[in-house]
């Protein structure tokens, strides 16, 4: 029931606590068909990606024995390879002699020796070769379990993402795509340096044994092409790859959405404009990958020029040296071949520089998510308020934004406790600055029910968003039952992929999601779901589906089949359900299913808050706010008994926001209940309410 006093407007008014999201983390709106603008990326700043990035695989206690095991048992490889290889070099220089010299038998040993020794490296490269891979897989396992875990969590992060419109494109494929193609290139990438580092070490000292001047002049050579290939090409080709990713991934959207809207966009005869706007992310596409291309032609051919020079410098250098008889044949080619081996190795980074600037785009575009949704979590966990929701279990209200307290289930099992209380709450937009609604204050005690009426857009919805815990951009509480309890049922309900019995019974799990007690309840059985969707009228689906047959209902079910599928879930809820929030539930119905259905809601839950705009939905609520658009953009309310529930009480009251005119709330009170038609009784009551004398109940 609503008091009276209950409705009264508190007197001391604060200010609208509206947090926003950091600035890295918020920008005008998210939009996968828009490409975000993409900057240079400094060497520091890429380096910090790649660290942020890759440290918790090796820092987290689920996987870090087993990675850190992993890589140094990769890294003991790479050393025996290292050495291996150092063996072939020096067993080289012996060979190349005894062939100068004709030594016929010596020849013929080291030959042998060196085939046996390429023949027992063989199986030691390809478990080296599977260590590695093993550990990217089980890297990108980690990576993408962490950040599915985040975006499809608790924290509803990948509704949060959308509602506040963060600057986050394409969350799927960074956590589907890039997670894989990172590890693998990062672990390719940093074998690859460490491999040449080693041979860095190893090598050497038989360079500067050979020829010192050989050996200053390759560093040299080396730093200088590090130091230009990162200057001039290293920023400019990361940032070429980081807007590939970025309009490619528009590019799928586009598509996705043709895909997805087919019907709409057949009906419009919307294919010309589709193919243009797709037509548009291609040739930007294009753009870039020419640009691309432009930028690692001109890498490519410096690379190749450089490469020339110095496979003749060896010999230009150690030449006087043999010719003088200083150095032997075998000696000569060894030099080259370890100047070679050396110059790879100084020159690892340059030679890498394609996958590096791929790994570091990836890096960044993980790095972000990664820290949005770490953000995310934080809000949601309490630690700070947020415009995302907070929500509080049985504590006390936050001190910033609308705040949710979810109620003990044993606390609810009188029946004059409130299953839903909102106190002075107002709600205010992410991205606007009007506030939607000022002061809303009611409660909802079992039998009691709540039809919310009003203009499209001027905010039923996001009261409900609000009272679903997916809304707190505003200030004021809410406490309603636990969310075990309650039950939302959309306008659109949402079909999963899978059978006819795993869309009756989303999401599945009576455990997940907010829609079970602690204790697990069972899953229905068939005959329980054949009756479930028979008491909604749609039992012929069985006729056309098995209840486990693999199914895409998405494009198989009309808008009212959808809508009384969402009715069965209810249904067959675990029997502790006691409210159930209606987003429009029955807009696609005709009367007698609406009538049908709604007989079955006030059967099934205690207590449920609709948001409609048919007359007929009157009947089945006890309660209706009327939610009115002001000059300011914003709304007023105004809050009373439905007619269908009057005829005891000659109309009662109406409870309305501070904007509304106090005189004009009184004559509406008036010609209400004298529309009633109702004796000379509920005439007096009239002139009651003109005098401010009677009390509603």
């Amino acid at each position: 029931m609503f008091s009276k006093n209950y409705w009264q407007r508190s007197s001391s008014e604060s200010l609208l606590n509206d947090v926003p999201l950091s600035p890295s983390h918020r920008s005008s709106g998210a939009n996968p068909s828009v490409h975000p603008q993409v900057k240079k990326v400094e060497l520091r700043e890429l380096i910090r990606a790649i660290w942020v990035v890759s440290k918790a695989f090796f820092q987290d206690e689920a996987s870090k024995r087993r990675s850190i095991s992993m890589a140094v048992l990769l890294l003991v490889m790479m050393f025996g390879f290292a050495f291996i290889n150092l063996w072939f070099l020096t067993t080289f220089r012996d060979f190349n002699n005894a062939l100068h010299d004709k030594d016929k038998d010596k020849f013929y040993d080291l030959m042998y020796r060196i085939c046996v020794v390429a023949l027992a490296i063989m199986p030691v490269s390809a478990a080296r070769d599977a260590l590695k891979g093993s550990l990217a897989l089980e890297w990108r396992r980690y990576l993408t379990n962490t950040l599915m875990s985040k975006y499809i969590g608790d924290s509803q992060a990948f509704y949060r993402l959308k509602l506040h419109g963060c600057d986050l494109d394409n969350p799927d494929q960074r956590i589907a795509q890039d997670t894989g193609e990172f590890t693998g290139a990062l672990l390719h990438f940093t074998t690859v340096v460490m491999q040449a580092c080693i041979v860095i070490l190893t090598q050497s000292g038989m360079l500067m044994a050979i020829s010192p001047e050989l050996f200053l002049f390759v560093v040299a050579y080396c730093l200088i092409m590090n130091v230009v290939t990162f200057v001039v090409f290293g920023g400019r080709l990361t940032a070429v790859n980081r807007s590939v990713l970025a309009q490619e991934a528009s590019l799928r959207f586009g598509l996705v959405r043709v895909r997805e809207n087919a019907e709409p966009i057949a009906f419009y005869q919307g294919a010309a404009f589709e193919k243009a706007r797709c037509g548009d992310f291609f040739a930007e596409l294009m753009s870039t990958l020419y640009a691309k291309m432009c930028l690692m032609v001109t890498f490519e051919s410096f690379q190749a020029t450089m490469g020339l020079f110095v496979s003749v410098l060896p010999y230009m250098v150690v030449a006087g040296k043999y010719l003088s008889g200083d150095l032997d044949f075998g000696a000569m080619s060894e030099a080259a071949a370890v100047l070679a081996a050396l110059e790879r190795s100084f020159n690892t980074m340059v030679s890498q520089m394609e996958r590096m600037s791929s790994m570091g785009a990836q890096a960044v575009r993980i790095q972000q998510i990664w820290e949005v949704l770490d953000h995310i979590s934080e809000v949601h966990e309490g630690k700070y308020s947020d415009d995302g929701a907070l929500l509080e279990r049985g504590g006390e209200m936050g001190a910033r934004g609308v705040s949710l307290v979810e109620l003990p289930a044993d606390s609810l099992l009188r029946a004059d406790v409130a299953l839903l209380r909102l106190e002075d709450i107002t709600l205010q937009p992410p991205l606007g600055q009007v506030a939607l609604v000022h002061d809303l204050s009611f409660e909802l005690k079992s039998g009691d029910s709540l039809l919310v009426c009003g203009p499209s857009g001027i905010g039923k919805s996001s009261l409900l968003r609000a009272i679903g815990g997916l809304w707190a951009s505003g200030r004021g509480s809410i406490e309603r039952c636990a969310s075990s309890q309650c039950f939302f049922v959309p306008q659109e309900p949402y079909l999963c992929l899978g059978s006819l019995r795993e869309n009756a019974t989303y999401p599945g799990s009576f455990t997940a999601g907010g829609v079970s007690s602690s204790s697990s309840a069972p899953s229905p059985t068939d005959a329980e779901i054949r009756a479930a969707l028979a008491d909604v009228n749609i039992s012929y689906l069985l006729e056309r589906f098995d209840l486990d047959e693999a199914v895409d209902l998405d494009t198989v079910l009309s808008g009212g089949e959808r809508q009384r599928l969402g009715f069965a879930r209810l249904l067959l809820r675990p029997a502790g359900l006691r409210f159930a929030i209606m987003d429009e539930a029955t807009s696609a119905l005709d009367e007698v299913n609406e009538n049908k259905v709604y007989q079955l809601l006030r059967a099934r839950v205690a207590s449920y808050i609709s948001v409609g705009h048919r007359a007929n939905l009157e009947n089945f609520h006890t309660h209706r706010l009327n939610l009115e658009r002001t000059a300011l953009g914003g709304c007023s309310w105004r809050m009373g008994r439905t007619k269908a529930f009057l005829s005891d009480a000659a109309g009662g009251a109406f409870c309305a926001s501070p904007e509304r005119d106090e005189g004009a709330r009184e004559n509406e009170v008036a010609e209400a209940i004298l529309n009633r038609g109702e004796s000379g009784h509920s005439s007096e009551r009239a002139d009651a309410v003109r005098s401010d004398t009677w009390s509603p109940l």
